[in-house]
């Protein structure tokens, strides 16, 4: 009896501490805890005829930014998390040292998939945070 629940729990043991280390990965591969990065909205795309476009994407500063601190623009990615038979690339991005407090820093994103693809994308962007000179 006592070996059945030494067991029991052993191995309820193995599983959580299982799950957690999957979190912990999934959590470091979306990137996005790091004070000095953000990311855009979702953008999905699947119409069963196919298509293609030209998407401006606007960038927002971190939410996770200290007070009496401004981001800089410095960096930006896209990151398609799901796709098939379909691209997306970055055509133009904003000017270096942008600043979303006081002007539109905007990502220019072109987008393609054939009729039986989809693409779902989301931009992510990395900034120089400062404490002065903002």
């Amino acid at each position: 009896m006592f070996l059945l629940k030494f067991k029991k729990v052993l191995s309820q043991a193995a599983v959580l501490s299982l799950l957690l280390c999957l979190c912990g990965g999934v959590a470091s591969a979306a990137g996005i805890n790091k004070a000095n990065e953000s990311r855009s909205k979702v953008y999905v795309h699947k119409a069963s005829s196919g298509g293609k476009a030209i998407e401006t994407v606007r960038l927002s500063k971190p939410e996770r930014l200290a007070a009496g601190r401004c981001a800089l623009f410095a960096s930006a990615e896209v990151i398609d998390s799901k796709r098939r038979f379909g691209e997306v690339k970055i055509i133009s991005l904003p000017r270096k040292n942008c600043n979303p407090d006081s002007e539109s820093c905007r990502v220019v994103v072109e987008w393609a998939h054939s009729p039986v693809g989809f693409v779902h994308y989301w931009v992510k962007a990395k900034w120089n945070v400062q404490s002065t000179g903002c």
